[in-house]
């Protein structure tokens, strides 16, 4: 009994060790590039991934990704990207971003548990839940661009694994995150 009590105090140790860490890293340092100055320092906060950590932009697109800053947002891990696309140099922009619209969202990982079309103020959104990448993505065209949003993480635990974050929380995550991006672009 005495040998049993030692294994499950020892492993309650090492696990509350683990639960009640801070996630994420250090502040990366990386300035801020002003495409990806799309979101509030509240949302940021809310979502717990306040530390900016990089922007590639390139000449018809740029991706944003945000993590945790450690000891700032919580104990769960939590990852926000952001990638767009715009298709403005094309010679029928509005026809090739509906066209790629499509095609992105005819291949939607046949993985995921949940898809559905969503409005707001785009031209047209779906969600995707559950997904292999991600915990919610959400994409959307609002004239000649294309934003895809992913929002993944864990949650620790007691148990033997951690495992993956809420999808409803997810989910309500990136269209938060959608509404606040699309008048911005």
């Amino acid at each position: 009994m005495l040998l049993i009590g030692l294994v499950a105090g020892g492993y309650f140790y090492f696990k509350h060790q683990h639960v009640t860490e801070p996630a994420g890293q250090a502040p990366s340092g990386e300035p801020m590039v002003p495409e990806c100055d799309l979101l509030s320092e509240k949302t940021l906060r809310d979502l717990h991934t306040t530390n900016f950590v990089s922007g590639a932009v390139g000449e018809t697109s740029f991706t944003c990704m945000w993590r945790p800053t450690k000891g700032k947002d919580g104990t769960n891990e939590r990852y926000l990207d952001i990638n767009v696309s715009d298709y403005a140099d094309y010679s029928d922009p509005t026809e090739e971003a509906e066209s790629n619209y499509d095609y992105e969202r005819q291949n939607v990982s046949p993985g995921a548990t949940r898809v559905t079309e969503v409005s707001g103020p785009w031209d047209a959104g779906y969600l995707v839940g559950d997904g292999e990448l991600a915990a919610a993505e959400l994409v959307f065209r609002k004239g000649t661009k294309i934003v895809s949003l992913s929002y993944d993480g864990t949650d620790k635990s007691y148990g033997l694994e951690d495992g993956r974050m809420p999808i409803e929380e997810a989910e309500a995550a990136v269209k938060k995150v959608a509404e606040e991006v699309a008048p911005n672009l």
